[in-house]
C-alpha cells in the first residue's frame, strides 16, 4: 500500500529534468531574458548585413 502511495505522488510531482530548470526561470527575471534575446538577435542580424555588404 506504502508503496503505491509513493509511486503515485512521485508521478504526480515535477521530474528530476524539469527540477533542473524551474529554479533558472525564477531567478531570472523576463526582462533579463528578453534583453539577451534580442541582443543575440542584433549581432545576429549585424551578422547577415556584413554579409551582405561583402556580396
Amino acid at each position: 500500500m506504502n508503496h503505491t502511495k509513493l509511486k503515485s505522488s512521485k508521478d504526480n510531482s515535477v521530474s528530476d529534468e524539469q527540477k533542473q530548470f524551474i529554479p533558472l526561470k525564477e531567478e531570472v527575471p523576463p526582462e533579463q531574458i528578453r534583453t539577451k534575446a534580442s541582443l543575440l538577435a542584433a549581432r545576429f542580424k549585424s551578422k547577415l548585413d556584413a554579409n551582405k555588404g561583402k556580396n
